[in-house]
């Protein structure tokens, strides 16, 4: 059965009524994403959750475990520099499961858990997990590696990247919602792996998004979106050339407009000389 694409939403007032019973990790991943409007990421604790839902702690840390296996969420721990004492944990909440491309079916061993698997989910996730740390940021940093980056590394440069994006379209729109965030998030890894430089990026998606201001669309993030397809299926990789691009378009809207006008001018000659 093909399942819908677009975003479901989980009011406040379903989250949060016990009178529904004990939440799951469905309303989990609901709750992360909206504590991830503001940055991208998520940094409230087990602690945190398990207050909220009225669970133990142990019970949220299997839910998260499940999301990060079924790859729906990416964690990401922060260390003090130069010790192994954890400063912070990140959940980024991810709208396509990693290792699957997008609109497309599940495959064996991507974004899921084997049938083969008989590790209890939560088990090497503490081991694997965290060491995401300032090391491996530094070697992300160098656009040459990225061949060399994993899924779930290539997803977490992308959250950090796509800052300066998601700031600049709050300038222009407001508060931008998690919907719009992760439609230019899509965006933006597919221009990521198609290895354009990450700074030709922020420029060209900022340049849209003006655009976007400009012409007053009513959504800013699927127009936006809409266009860089066509910049990035036609290779127009920087804002140079979508200025060229632009000033061909206005010289030929000028073109048609002047022979509209010189039609014009000899049908009313023509009516003229038909009347003499």
């Amino acid at each position: 059965m093909e399942l819908p694409s677009y975003y479901s939403i989980l009011t406040a007032d379903v989250r949060y009524d016990r009178r529904l019973g004990k939440p799951n990790a469905r309303e989990l991943y609901s709750e992360i994403t909206a504590l991830s409007n503001k940055d991208g990421y998520c940094h409230a604790s087990n602690g945190y959750f398990a207050k909220l839902y009225d669970v133990d702690s142990g019970t949220i840390s299997r839910w998260i475990s499940l999301l990060e296996e079924c790859g729906y969420l990416q964690r990401e721990i922060i260390y003090h520099e130069g010790t192994k004492q954890v400063k912070e944990r990140r959940l980024y909440p991810i709208s396509t499961p990693i290792g699957r491309k997008r609109n497309t079916p599940p495959r064996k061993n991507q974004g899921g858990v084997d049938a083969s698997d008989n590790t209890p989910i939560g088990r090497k996730r503490k081991e694997n997990n965290t060491s995401i740390n300032t090391t491996s940021k530094n070697k992300i940093d160098d656009d040459s590696a990225r061949a060399d980056l994993s899924d779930l590394d290539i997803q977490l440069e992308c959250h950090r990247q796509i800052q300066p994006i998601t700031q600049y379209f709050e300038r222009n729109f407001g508060q931008i919602t998690q919907s719009e965030r992760m439609k230019l998030l899509d965006e933006y890894r597919d221009w990521y792996e198609e290895g354009v430089p990450k700074e030709n990026i922020v420029a060209v998606f900022n340049k849209v998004i003006e655009k976007a201001a400009i012409y007053r669309a009513k959504a800013p993030a699927e127009y936006s979106v809409g266009i860089l397809k066509g910049y990035l299926r036609n290779k127009i990789w920087t804002v140079e050339a979508i200025e060229g691009e632009d000033k061909q378009f206005e010289a030929k809207k000028q073109q048609r407009q002047n022979s509209r006008n010189y039609n014009n001018y000899n049908a009313q000659n023509l009516g003229a000389n038909e009347r003499w």
